[in-house]
């Protein structure tokens, strides 16, 4: 689907890191309730591989840390308030592998990788067969990627430059045939076209296509468009998007 879109902005009073959405962690807890935090700082990393960590989407004082059976975490909540303040990250100044991903994980970008199989984060030292981009959304009533690719295409292509440079593997830009994508100064990006239907912005189908992995241990990685533009601001002015 192509045209005209506008981007309306909308402001909310509280936000939240949600436990199910990082499959597999164990979440050490570094804030407390009535604790005043900047957006940006580390909220909670994981027990099992301290170098995951997890930060604030906005500044505010933590609100509520609500769990569930067996302590299991279910949510952190946070009552924005921007007189918090925001974190400013000292940007890499080499651009090798292990500088990276040291960025990554300082910031806390690196929670936005997933893992297939699985669906989990990462491990800092892992090496993946290939990384997905998915930068098209087919599902009815889906507003589409483009306008805000469009509104952020210089964050995109930052992220997407360090995203390439965090492996060897080739990092798959996977888009809608209306919305061409192009990185000509890496060898390591392969922009690629999908169409056929709701399942054609599913990482899996994908990964099917371009890099099967079957069961011989192997793992690919894949993150969203707007992780990436998250990602993409950081580089570019050393702060966390406000946004999504």
């Amino acid at each position: 689907m192509s045209g005209s879109f506008d981007l309306e902005s909308r402001v909310v009073s509280r936000v939240a890191l949600l436990g199910r959405d990082y499959r597999g962690v164990n979440f050490e807890l570094l804030c407390e309730p009535g604790d005043m935090v900047e957006a940006g700082a580390v909220l909670m990393r994981d027990s099992r591989r301290p170098l995951v960590r997890f930060t604030a989407p906005f500044s505010g004082r933590v609100a509520k840390i609500e769990r569930g059976a067996r302590r299991k975490l279910i949510s952190v909540q946070i009552e924005v308030d921007e007189a918090a303040g925001v974190v400013r990250y000292e940007l890499p100044t080499n651009r090798d592998e292990a500088s990276l991903r040291s960025f990554l994980l300082e910031s806390g970008a690196w929670s936005s990788l997933r893992t297939r199989p699985f669906g989990n984060i990462p491990h800092p030292d892992a090496a993946p067969a290939a990384i997905f981009l998915t930068a098209l959304d087919a599902e009815p009533l889906a507003p589409q990627p483009q306008a805000i690719i469009d509104s952020f295409m210089e964050e995109f292509r930052a992220a997407v430059a360090v995203l390439a440079g965090i492996s060897d593997a080739p990092l798959y830009v996977c888009h809608a045939p209306e919305h061409p994508l192009s990185f000509e100064d890496s060898g390591h990006v392969r922009c690629v076209p999908f169409s056929g239907g709701h399942s054609a912005s599913l990482p899996g189908v994908h990964i099917n296509a371009l890099c099967p992995i079957g069961f011989g241990g192997g793992e690919v990685w894949h993150i969203g468009y707007q992780d990436v533009i998250a990602l993409g601001h950081l580089l570019l002015h050393g702060t966390p998007w406000l946004e999504r």
